[in-house]
């Protein structure tokens, strides 16, 4: 993975080129792992982005 990159383009790469029968539902990410276009390409292929998102504060 380059440096820099973000990490969601890998995950959901990874995901769709899987062959195996177990699928998972949910995937972790660290915080290069999420963005707007990510989330939504995550609901389209039926599962759910996680990320850890830094100095997160609700």
């Amino acid at each position: 993975m380059p440096c820099g990159a973000w990490e969601a383009i890998y995950i959901i790469d990874g995901l769709l080129a899987s062959a195996s029968e177990v699928q998972p539902k949910t995937v972790h990410a660290d915080t290069q792992g999420q963005s707007f276009p990510v989330f939504i390409l995550a609901h389209l292929f039926g599962f759910d982005l996680m990320p850890r998102i830094r100095n997160w504060r609700p």
